[in-house]
């Protein structure tokens, strides 16, 4: 298994990281919670949450 993520809420929340990426909020929980592997999505989660913290 994969290191959970964890989320800064007042920045983003699980269903706006879904809703940007298009893959549904259980997914991107099983993502964040490195129950599921799926690099390419991960990368997407990180590009959200850097931009995020910059602005």
């Amino acid at each position: 298994m994969n290191k959970p993520l964890k989320l800064d809420k007042r920045l983003v929340n699980q269903t706006e990281i879904s809703r940007r990426i298009g893959l549904s909020q259980s997914y991107v929980n099983m993502l964040l919670n490195g129950k599921r592997k799926n690099q390419k999505a991960l990368d997407k989660i990180y590009k959200i949450i850097r931009e995020l913290k910059a602005a």
